[in-house]
């Protein structure tokens, strides 16, 4: 809204701008997939012309219509597909990295979580410091196992160096 009101864009172009913040900060967060973003642009676009209709009715049968506009707002705005889920566990079937199977597993169980309207638990926060933390060792790792790699090419070029001018010079 306040890019519509206070910066006077139009309503696609506010959502738009919208859901293009919430895209970015969810995929630095997380791994669950989301819908396209003209989805959720319509979804908004349908969310506003609802509570614009609600404004210019302001009888008292009208009541009932905000009490449920109201309750829609309160519930989960779903931004990723419907099948979700299934892709997530496909994907997690087919991950041999365990770190990243590991990710994979605890997004799909946030976003269950997230779906089930009785106990959401779960929020997403800042960026997810067991992650964070198990992709920095497993990339210190292969740095490790590069290095040991450089170091033992070298040792085998100079041993061969060694073993041909050993040759040579018989």
């Amino acid at each position: 809204m306040y890019n519509h009101r206070t910066l006077k864009k139009t309503i696609r172009d506010s959502a738009r701008i919208t859901v293009r913040e919430v895209y970015a900060k969810f995929r630095s967060k997380t791994t669950i997939p989301v819908a396209q973003e003209i989805k959720s642009i319509e979804k908004i676009e349908k969310l506003y012309t609802e509570w614009k209709a609600l404004l210019k009715n302001k009888s008292r049968n009208q009541e009932e219509n905000r009490n449920k506009f109201t309750s829609k707002l309160q519930l989960l705005f779903d931004i990723s597909p419907k099948d979700t889920i299934d892709r997530m566990e496909k994907m997690s079937r087919m991950e041999r990295d365990p770190v990243k199977r590991k990710a994979l597993e605890e997004d799909m169980e946030f976003l269950k979580d997230q779906r089930d309207i009785t106990s959401r638990h779960g929020v997403i926060g800042g960026i997810d410091s067991r992650l964070a933390t198990d992709q920095k060792k497993k990339l210190h790792r292969i740095e490790r196992k590069a290095e040991k790699e450089k170091v033992l090419n070298a040792r085998r070029k100079r041993d061969i160096e060694k073993s041909s001018s050993e040759l040579i010079g018989r």
